[in-house]
Order: structure tokens, then C-alpha cells, then sequence
């Protein structure tokens, strides 16, 4: 660097903006978990002293103050491409800068719109090249070796990338942390999960998830997120506002009155009154307040920890999420607890000696569940993690074909878990009319002791997301098609679903069980469902083609069905013109293409069975087939070639 810097200044005061730009970078890959040996590996010990000489020599405030009086004297020069490489390195190091440091909302606004200045400018033309310069022997990095960061193994040569491929790395750089903008859009937990996942599953570039997660975590890596207000207010927020259960916000907050009727009816449930003293009837009152504080602290904790995840690379989200298992059972036993023994949800206190007896029973079974409102928002977290595992197995082709059936089955248990875990947390399971059944809060005013339990009379009809209801409906019948179709062509011998690989020498029941067991078991509910429960639930077919044309034809039904659904969501009313649409576009696309195979390779084995086409199997052939969603299989249906 000494010789360069006296033989030619400008491409000296150039290469240190690029030392400093790799060093920027890497500050939030340190900084941040989410990075696995395969993905990140050190600079050479060469460059890392030249970096620390570099940084420690003049601060970052100074350096772009050089640097852009270097810009203005090229342009008075006439260097107008000298200039732009010099510009865009100072648009660069301040959008990294800003977005590394952001601490408020302007700062969000600053760093993304930098990001748009120096996207424009590197896809302007001063920057394109008809030919690759001839680079130098000595600096083809085809004799370096690349470095894991776990064990310092050499691995294979990397070979030197042309321009184009760097320009257009830099491009896709600088898209992806324009799109940091949308969260300054997003305002629901929801919304905010829903980008980060879809962050995850583009597989973004690290250095560019590290930096998200620094914006996402910037005001207090515990509590705080984004620049509302704290996550434990937003998490009650969302029970009040979306799911109508108003009663944990309050308390949380220091609501007297609510806070009052809690304890006094547990009291009165739990214990004789006229003998607790004021020091006791103090400790329940603080154990109430206590108790949310607790769960939601648990709540928060969660919430963190799968955002986190998802930001990492798609083999170690599918880890974590694994290992997540453990705090999510403890979460749910919490929930479960003070749902229990605070709320006293399993004792509504409502009068049902009006009604007949099976009715009466029924309604108070739905009372205690409506009134669980805690469990049932753990178990929403829970059964979504469930989801993203089996997904994501798919996605990373870890199945054995022995395995296929069992995991779509468990696949399409959990979805329909989450549609009735989200009916009856948003108080839409009127079957039995429930809604309409709850009494209104009534406190009797001589004793102060409320007349029903307040766990159950403070609830009201949730908000519905109509998007995340019909695309979890869209998911269930699509799953219901591809279960179905598996089972079709497993029957005629199109595939083979039943063994495992050859040469193994563990049975897929086996594999199966070992590999879910360790995690799911962990949950109490929904209880573990071995490969032999999830195998039972195949259809035995009879051997007449009517059955068969039946299922087929039907279970082709189902996957337009969910095709419909699909565009019903994507061009809704409720997606139309918000950053949710830019968050879900692209996925509900693939999952269409999904439903679109699915439908065609069972309308084409219907169009067969309809035929009593003999020998199916001599000249068809099924082949497990990603056309659009990675993280969902379909089984196609084709002629042999």
C-alpha cells in the first residue's frame, strides 16, 4: 500500500474504500449469529492487517470527507468515470454506514435511499464494459485457497469473476437493502414476520440478513422492536386488537379494576375470603400481574428467537428451528399454567342449567377453550414452527421416498391444527354459537366480585387476516390433493413410496421416527405422531377404476380449488397496493404453479382411469417434482419416454 500510495494517489485513496467497505461488511457478520461455517470465511491474514491499519488510521466521518473532495476535483477535471467509481464508493460506505448505525426511522430512510442513489449509478451506462481488462498472472486468485472458518481446511481454487458477475453481485447488493424500506410499512407483528421469512426463503445474502437483523434489533437487542413501541406491548396489542382479548393488556398496563376482578374471583374460586388478610389479598394481586409479565416475557423471547432464525441460511434455520422445540414446550406449559391457575379459564362460571345437557357440555367446553386465549396463542406459534420444519425438509431433500406419505400427512395435520387453533383464538368457531353465548362483564357491586369469569367475558370476535385464512385454506387443500395423488400412484405402482433407498440399513419408519421424535415429542400437545399413525391414514383403494377415477377427479377439485384461492389472495382487496403485497407476491406465485402441476397430473390420471386404459404402470411413470414452491413436493404424472 506505501508503494502504491507514492506511485499513484487516487488508486491508492480508491483501494482503501474498498478495504474499507469489505470491513464495514464484515462488522454485522460478526456482530450477528446467523452465519454457518459453508457460507462466510476469513480475508487473508494479509489483507485483515492492511484492513486494521487502514481503519484505525482515520475515521469513517474524515475518509468519505476525502473521498468526496476526490469526487469533486475528478469532475472539475473532466474524470467523469474516474468520479462515478469514486461517488459510488461514498454512496456505498454511507448507505452501509447509516443502516449499520441506524437508531431512529429517519435513519432507515437515509440508508435505503442512498441505497436507491448508488443503485442508480451503477446501472448507469458509464459503468458498462464491452470486454474484460487481461488481468496480471500474479493476481489470478485461481492459486489462493478458500478457508473454512470452523477448521482452516484449504478447499478448491476460486476462480477470478469477471466484471459482469461482480457488477451484477453489487446490483443485487444493493436491491436487497433497498427493500429495507418496507419496514417502515409494516405495522403488525405479522407483517414483520412475514417479511423476514420471505427475506430467509429468497436466501438473501448474508451480510445483507446480518445488517436486517441489527435494523430489526437496534434499540434493545431484549426488548425493544423496530420503532413502535416496546415487543411485550405489541405482543398484548395484538391479543387485544386482532384477537379480541383485551383483559392481558390491561392488567399488563396496571388496570385496577381488571386486575381487581381477576384476583377476587380467584379468590373466591380457590379460597375462603373473610379469612385472607390485606398482606395475602396484595400477593395474589401481585401474582396476577406477575404472571403476565412472565409469559410475556417468554412470548417475547420466542418472537426473537424465530426471527433470528429465519435470517439464518435455510440448512441451519431448519437446525434451530429443531432445537427451538424446547423453549416452545416450556412456553406452551406457561401458557397452559396461567391460563389455569390465574385465569381459572376451566371454571367460566356461567350458568348453563337452561340449556340440555349434551348442549350445556358442548358450551362449556367451548367457554374453557375461547378463555385459554394464552395456550391458544402458544400453540399458533408452535404449530407455524411445526409447518416450517416439515417444509423445510423438503425444501433441503432430506426425505427418503419411504418417508413422503407420512410427512404429508403430518404436513396437512398441521395446517388444519393452525385453521382450527386460529378459529377459535379469533372466536370464529360458531357452530355451536359461542360467540353469541358469552355473557357481558357484570361485577356486583356490594361484594366486588365478578359474576363470571372475566378470562371469558372481556372476549370478543377477533379481527380476521382474511390473507393468512385463505392462504392457510389454499395450503390445506393443496396438501389434501398432493396426499391423495401420492397415494393414487403409489397404488398403480406409478412410484414407490413404501421403501427406503437401497443399501439402507434403517427402515424409513425408523428414519422418520428418530428424526421427529427428539423435537416433537417435546410438545404435550399435540401429542407425537409416529410413522405408523401418519401411514395408517393412506386410503385403502379397491381395486375397481371407479374408486380410483373418483379420488383422482376429486382430489383434482381440491387442487383448483386451491388455485382459486390463491388468486383470490393475490389480487384481493387486502393485498392491493400495500407492502404485504411485495412481501407475499412471489411466494403465493410459486404456490400456485404448485397447485397448477398438481391439478394437471391428476386431471391427466383421471383422463387415464377414465379411459380403463389397461397396464398403467408399463406406460406412465410418477415423478416427486418442486415446479414452484421448493418447500412443497407434487407428484407428476407423465408417459414414459
Amino acid at each position: 500500500m506505501e508503494v502504491l500510495k507514492a506511485q499513484n494517489p487516487l488508486l491508492h485513496l480508491y483501494c482503501r474504500a474498498v478495504l474499507r467497505t469489505v470491513s464495514t461488511i464484515m462488522k454485522p457478520v460478526f456482530a450477528t449469529t446467523i452465519r454457518s461455517d459453508e457460507e462466510y470465511s476469513y480475508p487473508p491474514p494479509e489483507l485483515e492487517r492492511v484492513m486494521e491499519e487502514e481503519i484505525t488510521s482515520e475515521s469513517d466521518e474524515a475518509f468519505l470527507a476525502t473521498l468526496q473532495k476526490a469526487v469533486e476535483e475528478n469532475e472539475k477535471a473532466g474524470k467523469k468515470l474516474i468520479a462515478s467509481r469514486l461517488q459510488l464508493r461514498v454512496l456505498l460506505l454511507s448507505a452501509l454506514n447509516t443502516l449499520i448505525g441506524v437508531k431512529r426511522r429517519s435513519d432507515l430512510e437515509k440508508g435505503t435511499q442512498l441505497c436507491e442513489e448508488a443503485l442508480t449509478l451503477w446501472s448507469s451506462a458509464v459503468f458498462d464494459r464491452t470486454a474484460d481488462p487481461a488481468v496480471p498472472e500474479k493476481f489470478c486468485r485461481e492459486q489462493e485457497m478458500q478457508h473454512w472458518v470452523s477448521v482452516l481446511t484449504p478447499n478448491r481454487p476460486i476462480p477470478t469473476p469477471s466484471y459482469k458477475e461482480v457488477r451484477e453481485a453489487y446490483l443485487e447488493m444493493l436491491r436487497q437493502m433497498k427493500q429495507f424500506a418496507i419496514l417502515l410499512e409494516l405495522h403488525s407483528l405479522q407483517e414483520v414476520t412475514e417479511y423476514v421469512e420471505s427475506v430467509g426463503a429468497s436466501k438473501t445474502l448474508l451480510h445483507v440478513r446480518a445488517i436486517l437483523i441489527i435494523i430489526l434489533f437496534c434499540k434493545d437487542y431484549n426488548e425493544s422492536f423496530l420503532f413502535g413501541l416496546p415487543l411485550p406491548q405489541q405482543i398484548l396489542s395484538q391479543l387485544a386488537k386482532e384477537y379480541g382479548a383485551p383483559l392481558y393488556l390491561k392488567v399488563y398496563e396496571g388496570d385496577e379494576t381488571m386486575t381487581e376482578a381477576v384476583t377476587r374471583y380467584r379468590i373466591h374460586k380457590l379460597s375462603d375470603p373473610s379469612k385472607l388478610t390485606p398482606a395475602q389479598y396484595a400477593y395474589f394481586k401481585e401474582e396476577t400481574r406477575d404472571a403476565i409479565r412472565k409469559w410475556t416475557d417468554e412470548a417475547c423471547k420466542n418472537y426473537l428467537l424465530h426471527i433470528e432464525t429465519m435470517l439464518c441460511n435455510r440448512g441451519l434455520t431448519h437446525q434451530r428451528l429443531l432445537k427451538s422445540f424446547y423453549g416452545f414446550s416450556q412456553f406452551q406449559e406457561r401458557s397452559y399454567a396461567c391460563d389455569m391457575n390465574i385465569f381459572l379459564a376451566s371454571l367460566p362460571g356461567v350458568d348453563l342449567s337452561g340449556n340440555k345437557e349434551e348442549d350445556g357440555k358442548n358450551l362449556e367446553t367451548e367457554f374453557v377453550k375461547s378463555a385459554t386465549v394464552l395456550t391458544l396463542y402458544a400453540n399458533a406459534y408452535i404449530f407455524r414452527a411445526m409447518e416450517l420444519v416439515l417444509r423445510l425438509g423438503y425444501e433441503l431433500d432430506l426425505y427418503t421416498q419411504g418417508e413422503q406419505i407420512a410427512v404429508l400427512w403430518y404436513l396437512n395435520f398441521t395446517l388444519r391444527a393452525q385453521t382450527e387453533n386460529f378459529n377459535t383464538l379469533y372466536l370464529q368457531n360458531n357452530v355451536s354459537g359461542v360467540l353469541s353465548h358469552i355473557p357481558e362483564t357484570r361485577v356486583n357491586k356490594r361484594t366486588g366480585l365478578p359474576v363470571h369469569n372475566v378470562a371469558l367475558t372481556t372476549r370478543v370476535a377477533g379481527l380476521i387476516d382474511p390473507v393468512n385464512t385463505v392462504k392457510l385454506e389454499a395450503l390445506r387443500s393443496l396438501t389434501d390433493a398432493i396426499f391423495i395423488s401420492s397415494n393414487l400412484f403409489e397404488f398403480k405402482k406409478l412410484i414407490n413410496l413404501t421403501d427406503g433407498p437401497d443399501g439402507a440399513l434403517i427402515t424409513p419408519e425408523n428414519v422418520f421416527n428418530h428424526r421427529f421424535l427428539k423435537y416433537f415429542g417435546l410438545i404435550r400437545s399435540p401429542p407425537f405422531a409416529s410413522y405408523k399413525r401418519c401411514v395408517a391414514a393412506k386410503i385403502d383403494f379397491v381395486q375397481e377404476e371407479k374408486d380410483l377415477l373418483l379420488y383422482a377427479t376429486r382430489s383434482s377439485e381440491l387442487a383448483q380449488q386451491a388455485v382459486s384461492k390463491i388468486k383470490t389472495v393475490i389480487n384481493g382487496a387486502a393485498l392491493q397496493g400495500t407492502q404485504r403485497q411485495i412481501i407475499l407476491k412471489n411466494t403465493l406465485e410459486e404456490l400456485e404453479r404448485t397447485a397448477v402441476t398438481t391439478a394437471a397430473s391428476l386431471a391427466a390420471f383421471a383422463a387415464v382411469c377414465e379411459e380403463q386404459e389397461k397396464d398403467i404402470a408399463e406406460k406412465y411413470v410418477s415423478r416427486v417434482e418442486r415446479p414452484g414452491d421448493k418447500s412443497l413436493v407434487c407428484f407428476s404424472f407423465r408417459k414414459k419416454q
